[in-house]
């Protein structure tokens, strides 16, 4: 008995191998298909939250909208003092110590001292009360104080004499400071 195959006449196709192929094939497809239910139930509970969050946030603007009193005229001025008190608080921390004892540093004769600094920020003058040895170092402080240009005007206010030690104590003030 002799057996042959002739391979031409008939077609050979592996079945355990194709059936293995399609079992592979179709396990793929359905751990494709969970990874994709599991997305989308994961987007489906974040869109849930977001809208969910939405919601929570109309309401409390709604809230606030309705606890917002209506516009008054006592309230816009009431507003527009409290706005110009805190430009002057402004405008008080703007001025520069530093400067203003640097020009006085400057124009200061040796033979006279500042003994107290007294700032008013409603008359925009700052107040200088001085000693000095002799006249003409008055005389000569005053000048230059004058002549600088950094104020409007220096006013002497107050001068005395000490009888002990013959010095001056006087006062100075010094308007458009600020």
């Amino acid at each position: 008995m002799k057996f042959s195959l002739n391979l031409a006449s008939r077609s050979y196709v592996n079945r355990r191998a194709l059936y293995i192929g399609y079992a592979t094939l179709g396990a793929v497809m359905v751990a494709i298909l969970l990874l994709n239910l599991l997305t989308m139930f994961g987007m489906y509970q974040q869109t849930k939250n977001t809208q969910d969050k939405i919601t929570a946030l109309n309401l409390r603007t709604t809230s606030h909208q309705t606890g917002v009193p209506a516009f008054t005229e006592q309230g816009f001025a009431a507003l527009q003092e409290s706005i110009s008190a805190a430009n002057e608080v402004l405008e008080r921390d703007s001025f520069r110590w530093t400067e203003l004892l640097d020009r006085l540093e400057r124009l200061m004769p040796k033979k006279v001292r500042v003994r107290d600094i007294a700032p008013n920020h409603e008359q925009r003058t700052i107040t200088l009360s001085c000693e000095s040895l002799d006249l003409a170092a008055l005389k000569l402080f005053l000048d230059k104080l004058y002549s600088s240009g950094y104020y409007e005007s220096v006013l002497l206010t107050q001068q005395v004499i000490d009888d002990k030690t013959s010095h001056l104590y006087f006062t100075v003030q010094l308007q458009g400071a600020f």
